[in-house]
């Protein structure tokens, strides 16, 4: 009568259970560095996108107040501000130095005041580089100048609706190279673990 193989012999279970932890420690350390790098690289991204984002909106902004100033509006103001913002799919609004408002394209009141930080950046610097923030969904830039004589403070607002756009798909393209190299990993590992399993399966 014959004795059955031990379950721990070669050709039983305990190799392709060495072969199978090889495999599993191998994709584990691969998944781990994907992570250590996609995440910052996500966050980065995000950044820089939103960095060119403001950037564009700030330099809408100074074209603003050089359009208003070319056209003197003068007393037609209100309609080219309106027009401007319907172009620029944006919120304008025009304020005097204090931040009080000349005209506003959404029918903010002449006279009130925005106390907003992006404008009162805009207030205290001496240096007229203007200001460009994100905050609660909108995007805000704001430049002082002048129209037709007359010290002013623009002010864009937009949402962020394409920036976010922007970033969910370079976070899908960033998302898809490492599932796409965890792919080539598990093929990798499963090679390589092949190889390093015989040594320890001939020592088992």
């Amino acid at each position: 009568m014959t004795s059955p193989e031990p379950a721990d012999g070669h050709g039983g279970r305990r190799p392709a259970r060495i072969h199978r932890r090889l495999v599993t420690w191998m994709l584990v350390a691969v998944g781990v560095a994907i992570l250590l790098l996609g995440v910052p690289l996500a966050v980065t991204a995000r950044q820089w996108i939103y960095g060119q984002e403001l950037s564009a909106l700030h330099s809408e902004a100074q074209s603003v107040v050089d359009v208003l100033d070319d056209q003197r509006a003068g007393g037609q103001l209100g309609a080219w501000v309106d027009v401007v913002a319907i172009t620029l799919d944006a919120r304008v609004s025009v304020l005097d130095t204090n931040g009080r408002v000349f005209r506003d394209s959404s029918g903010v009141a002449p006279g009130t005041v925005f106390n907003d930080p992006v404008v009162t950046a805009v207030r205290d610097d001496s240096r007229g580089t203007g200001d460009a923030r994100l905050g609660a969904g909108v995007m805000v830039a704001a430049v002082s100048g002048e129209i037709d004589g007359t010290p002013v403070i623009v002010r864009l607002a937009r949402t962020d609706e394409h920036a976010a756009a922007r970033v969910g798909t370079a976070l899908l393209a960033i998302s898809g190279l490492g599932v796409a190299a965890l792919v080539v990993a598990a093929a990798i590992a499963s090679w390589r673990a092949g190889e390093l399993a015989e040594p320890l399966e001939a020592l088992a």
